[in-house]
């Protein structure tokens, strides 16, 4: 008999974990300047004029502050998330630059006087801890990007995550929400359709 799926979930998290501790700064730090190399150089966003993104702020996320000064430079409108504790749904504020930033609830950078604004975007960058070749995610496990994806009319979405961690096959639940791509360091993998 095969484990019930958020049990599936919580061991491929816990894997996704350790591999990302064992990663060296040098490696993370390459890691997301080849990424957002991919990202800067992908038609999605070259058309999107509002960019979300995460911050990039817990530890072994893929850094995400080149993409913001890059959008910032290009005059496109950047929109990040702000979490007001644990099991709250996410809210969305514009900033000019990162040093807007600093350490909130779960320790996660994020505006300090947010202008709380709707989360339209045109492309939206997404976390995640394991992400397949469907698109499909492991975050780790508070729901909010599945929420707010569910809720998001338009706009691409692309997944950023190392290639030791772009896998074939995540498990996956009904209320689970699929990117449109994953960037990895190896190149930018648009969404297989499940055989």
């Amino acid at each position: 008999m095969t484990d019930p799926i958020p049990l599936q979930k919580a061991r491929r998290r816990s894997e996704a974990l350790r591999l990302l501790g064992e990663l060296s700064p040098g490696r993370r730090a390459a890691a997301s300047a080849r990424i957002a190399r991919w990202v800067l150089e992908s038609p999605a966003w070259a058309r999107a004029r509002t960019v979300h993104t995460y911050v990039g702020s817990l530890p072994g996320e893929i850094d995400t502050q080149a993409l913001i000064g890059a959008a910032r430079a290009q005059g496109k409108r950047v929109l990040v998330p702000v979490v007001a504790g644990r099991r709250e749904s996410l809210r969305h504020a514009e900033i000019g630059s990162p040093g807007e930033l600093s350490r909130g609830p779960l320790g996660l950078l994020q505006p300090s006087s947010p202008r709380f604004v709707e989360p339209a975007a045109d492309l939206v960058l997404v976390p995640g801890l394991l992400f397949d070749r469907r698109g499909c995610r492991i975050g780790r496990g508070g729901g909010y990007y599945d929420r707010f994806l569910a809720g998001l009319a338009g706009g691409e979405r692309i997944g950023l995550i190392y290639d030791e961690l772009f896998v074939d096959r995540v498990p996956t639940e009904d209320h689970d929400v699929a990117v449109d791509a994953v960037a990895t360091p190896s190149g930018l993998h648009p969404r297989r359709e499940a055989p």
